[in-house]
């Protein structure tokens, strides 16, 4: 009869001889979960144990007299029982063989574990009623698994049995032996919030030092709540850890005095992030929440335990309250948001990119600016890693032909007829849905790039320079032609424009706005007291990236400037058709306020419909995503409404104790400055020499406003973005992301931005 089996052969099928606990983690190492190796002496051993020991009919004997409301019975029961199996001997046909798959371990620490063949189901744990023996060597091994069998037992394990009404049912137990990690941080994870019943949060608890202390309460460990479908810490909790349980050399464990480590957190934000997707692939993988013990050993994470998590409630957990969270402040029209807001293509999610949410509010109030909140309980994320490595090759192949599309439509003439135009706009809004939001990719795929190959910042910086020429390169080759053009001919400028605008098409990135043209660039050349900045050559990659590593690379330069392509091109597509004589041309505000729904209606019956309400929004609008449904407000009393029911924070007051703000540095330097609060092409070009350019982001029509600035601070943005690109290829001081910078700072205020800490400190 088999007694053991490797960890890699057992399933969930075999709880019976394998119990909960080896099965799950035979489940495990299946599903690519990083788990210590070992094996399981099944349940079968056990039975063997009993029957050539003769002790069956004695424990059926004794727990037969167990009455559960006298307590005494069951401890009296519990101690004769242990001690049968203690003082018995394993029999040599079953200890030379746990003794032979010991050796093969190669490790001579091990740890023991009971794991009960009704243990951890959907209804009944007995996690806390077996034993379990860490440390474990040869010379106690055999000793420790009669401890284990013992254990199915112990008082509690008895009064569990008979409460969950157990005791008629065959209950053995089988023992896991595995690989003994020398835990330096260690703890539990819940993938259902086990208080608040939330499905959508995470919690884990982390400690110093091997994790038999947290699970004792010994200790009181950090705490840390995850959104899942946000992938976001959204609380931190971290107590004093005073001392930890750590491995001794001989393989005992002692108590060590922490000090002033013991007032540190345990777990960095990557290592949290990090185990936080380790633990949603396990709960993907069972299809149900789990509770889950961990450890890290030499910055590994590794997985030692995961069974059901019993103590949630049939019940929905409360209905929370949205959790608004403010992620854009700039003008986004409803056209373009409707344009990108749900787009799958071949099974990718491609806009936005790799993620989606059920309810959004974008709200224009009288402001110079819009406000983006997505609600935080509501928000998923895909597995981008998952997805990127499975279909690589088709996302390549898709990149590949949106960026020939673009090509075309940037060379295209003007659409002459109702039926090219109809047919224009079904790709500009496919290549739209694709492009608009691309960039929310890179980031994921920058950190897959991070975890194969050693990047530098330097390199980092290197690699998300577009294939194609970047946003300056671009505007500055524009400038160049522009001012030779202009110097060879000193007609009026309206005959210059028309001669370099049959050689160049110039695109000014306002969505919906006229593409410039050389004229325009000329224009800058004369308000600019810096003309214009050549840029030198790149700098070529090392060899030392593997080709895998240069495949994400490329891709990542391809997204990039399909992002700004992208834009470029369907401006161009749109002026197209509004510049067709067959369609009435619109006035710009009101197609700008459109949503592509009510665009492709106009276009198909060259109607303005709701023309005094869609106007009507360039004062006032609120567009309400919830679920499937699609809602635009156009009135004062509506919008002011939604932003009441909703709770939607809008801008905040300066608190007179804001001193400092932080972000991300995208480019290092320092610099001290004026603040000008930029919106606008009119803020930038307002700016002065050596003032401090703060804006939600900034687009191209900023450049001139760019060069005169000190330093760049956004709202958002991480180190790819617009700002990011433009402030190191300008070598501007550059921190990105604050979140509120616009909100916190105004017009004249002093600062000093240190971008190479990431903070803005305000003087005055």
């Amino acid at each position: 009869m088999m007694i053991i089996k490797q960890f890699q052969t057992i399933t969930k099928n075999d709880v019976e001889i394998a119990g909960g606990k080896g099965a799950s983690l035979g489940e495990m190492i299946k599903a690519g979960i990083p788990v210590p190796a070992g094996f399981v002496l099944l349940s079968t051993a056990f039975e063997i144990f009993l029957e050539q020991t003769d002790l069956n009919v004695e424990i059926e004997t004794i727990l037969g007299n167990v009455n559960i409301n006298k307590i005494h019975t069951i401890e009296e029961a519990s101690e004769k029982i242990r001690t049968l199996i203690t003082n018995r001997y394993i029999p040599d046909s079953i200890s030379a063989i746990i003794l032979d798959e010991f050796k093969k371990l190669g490790h001579p620490f091990v740890a023991v574990r009971s794991s009960a063949t009704s243990e951890d189901s959907a209804t009944a744990a007995w996690a806390g009623q077996l034993e379990t023996y860490l440390n474990t060597t040869e010379k106690t091994l055999l000793e420790n698994v009669k401890r284990c069998w013992a254990s199915l037992f112990t008082p509690r394990a008895i009064f569990y049995r008979f409460e969950q009404k157990l005791d008629k049912e065959k209950i053995s137990v089988a023992v896991v032996i595995q690989k003994m990690i020398n835990s330096e941080k260690s703890g539990i994870a819940f993938t259902a919030h086990p208080i608040t019943q939330d499905e959508n949060q995470i919690l884990i608890e982390a400690g110093f030092g091997l994790g038999e202390a947290i699970v004792a309460g010994t200790i009181t460990p950090d705490s840390y709540v995850i959104s899942k479908k946000l992938l976001k810490i959204i609380d931190i909790n971290v107590n004093n850890q005073s001392k930890a349980l750590y491995k001794k050399e001989g393989g005992d464990i002692e108590w060590k005095q922490l000090g002033e480590k013991g007032t540190t957190q345990v777990l960095t934000k990557k290592e949290i992030l990090t185990l936080t997707k380790l633990l949603i692939k396990i709960e993907q993988h069972y299809g149900f929440p789990v509770d889950v013990e961990w450890a890290i050993e030499n910055n590994n994470f590794y997985i030692t335990q995961a069974r059901p998590i019993t103590s949630l409630t049939s019940k929905k957990p409360l209905e929370t309250e949205p959790s608004w969270e403010k992620i854009i402040s700039r003008n986004i029209p409803p056209f373009g948001w409707s344009a990108g807001a749900y787009y799958e293509f071949n099974g990718l999610h491609i806009g936005p990119v790799f993620w989606k949410r059920n309810r959004e509010v974008i709200v224009k109030n009288n402001t110079r600016q819009h406000h983006v909140f997505f609600d935080a309980n509501e928000f998923y994320v895909t597995n981008i890693k998952e997805v990127f490595k499975k279909k690589f090759k088709e996302f390549n192949q898709v990149l590949d032909q949106e960026i020939k599309f673009i090509d075309n439509a940037v060379l295209a003439e003007p659409a002459k007829t109702k039926k090219e135009l109809l047919g224009l706009n079904n790709d500009h809004k496919k290549s739209f849905g694709v492009m608009l939001m691309c960039l929310d990719l890179v980031n994921e795929l920058k950190e897959l790039l991070e975890n194969q190959v050693d990047v530098s910042q330097e390199d980092i910086e290197c690699i998300f320079t577009p294939i194609k020429p970047t946003i300056i390169e671009r505007e500055n080759r524009g400038i160049q032609l522009a001012t030779q053009e202009y110097k060879k001919d000193t007609s009026t400028l309206k005959e210059t424009t028309k001669l370099l605008e049959s050689k160049f098409c110039f695109i000014h990135q306002d969505y919906m706005g006229k593409p410039w043209s050389a004229g325009d660039y000329i224009k800058i050349i004369k308000s600019s007291n810096n003309g214009f900045v050549q840029v030198g050559g790149k700098k070529v990659l090392s060899k030392k990236y593997a080709s895998d590593a240069k495949d994400i690379i490329n891709t990542i330069k391809k997204i990039i400037f399909l992002y700004e392509e992208g834009r470029n091109a369907m401006v161009r597509l749109v002026w197209a058709i509004l510049q067709s004589k067959q369609i009435h041309k619109l006035n710009k505000d009101m197609l700008l306020h459109m949503t592509t729904d009510e665009f492709e209606a106009f276009l198909k019956n060259n109607k303005k419909s709701n023309e005094k309400e869609i106007l009507n929004r360039k004062k006032y609008f609120a567009l309400f995503f919830n679920n499937e449904d699609f809602h635009i407000f156009s009135k004062k009393k509506e919008v002011q409404k939604l932003i009441e029911s909703e709770c939607l924070p809008l801008d905040g007051e300066r608190n007179g104790n804001v001193s400092l703000l932080k972000g991300t540095v995208a480019n290092r330097g320092k610099a001290k400055g004026k603040v000008r609060l930029v919106f606008n092409q009119k803020d930038a070009l307002s700016i002065e020499p050596g003032e401090v350019l703060v804006s939600p982001m900034t687009a191209v029509e900023f450049l001139t406003g760019i060069r005169n600035a000190s330093a760049i601070v956004t709202d958002e943005g991480g180190i790819i973005c617009h700002a990011a690109i433009v402030a190191r290829e300008l070598n501007k001081p550059c921190v990105v992301g604050t979140s509120n910078a616009t909100q916190i700072l105004k017009n004249g205020d002093y600062v000093e931005v240190d971008a190479n800490k990431g903070i803005i400190k305000i003087k005055k």
